[in-house]
Formats: structure tokens, sequence, C-alpha cells
């Protein structure tokens, strides 16, 4: 189940990056129309997609390790949502000092982060059940 709807996330994050990007931002910015994306961002979303949609095809080792590395991802969101927040805006955004996260965003990103976890945790007792 978690390969496909990774793989299916990854689909459409190659396709429409730029619509991704848009929604994440109405979604979570407060002044999304102030806030000016690197020119970066647009091909990281559609590499990130093209490896959540390759691996959720190949499966096995591919797939485990991109598992691995989101309930990592999600530790990092649950413990420290703010400075995790931070490190992506500097990575995305031309001004980060610019980007005002909508109230209620930290507790949304700590959510995310127990997900993340949930599903590499559930993926990993599978694979260990399974060998």
């Amino acid at each position: 189940m978690a390969r496909t709807i990774f793989g299916l996330v990854g689909v459409v994050m190659v396709l429409v990056p730029e619509r991704v990007l848009e929604t994440v931002e109405q979604l979570a910015l407060e002044n999304p129309d102030d806030c000016t994306a690197r020119k970066s961002s647009i091909p990281a979303i559609r590499a990130e997609g093209a490896l959540f949609a390759l691996t959720s095809l190949i499966g096995g080792k591919a797939h485990a390790w991109v598992l691995n590395s989101i309930g990592i991802g999600g530790v990092l969101a649950l413990l420290s949502p703010r400075q995790s927040l931070d490190f992506s805006t500097h990575l995305m955004y031309e001004r980060p000092e610019s980007v005002e996260w909508k109230d209620g965003f930290i507790t949304f990103v700590r959510c995310v982060g127990v997900l993340y976890i949930l599903i590499a945790a559930t993926a990993f007792r599978r694979r260990n059940r399974d060998t």
C-alpha cells in the first residue's frame, strides 16, 4: 500500500511540480505572494517525485531505503519542527526570512512526522517479518 501511495505522489510531483509547490504554499504560508521560490525548487520537487515513483516501481532495497529516510525525516520533524522548516525554507526560498508560516503549521509538521515514522516502522516490521 505504501508503495502505491508513494508511487502516485511521486508521479504527481514529477508531472506538476509547480502546482505541488503552489498548493503547499497556499496551505502553509501566511504570505505566499511575498515569497519567491528558488529556481532550483521545481527541479528539486520533480527529482524527489522521480525518486518516490522509481523506487516504488523497483521495490526491494531501493524502496526500503526511501522509507527508512522518510522515517528519519519524521523523527526530525517530530522532535524539531521549527528547525526542519528553517532548513527546508533556506533550500526552497530566495529570501527565507520573508516566509511566514500559518498558525498551527508547526503542529501539522509534527503530525506529518508521526505519520512518516509510522509508515517507516510498519514497512520495517513487514520486511523483517517476511525474512
